[in-house]
């Protein structure tokens, strides 16, 4: 999970001429809410899926 949340960041950020700081640190923390908030779900549909 963790290595995919870095990945998006790094590939976001480098999108962009410019880096601003906050807004990246807010990015990071909406995007690490909402893969925390999913993370159940994801799980339960990897269980259904090889059972």
């Amino acid at each position: 999970m963790f290595w995919f949340y870095n990945r998006l960041i790094i590939s976001f950020s480098r999108s962009r001429q410019m880096v601003n700081t906050r807004i990246d640190a807010d990015l990071s923390a909406a995007v690490q809410n909402a893969l925390q908030t999913l993370l159940p779900q994801i799980r339960e549909e990897i269980r259904e899926e090889f059972r």
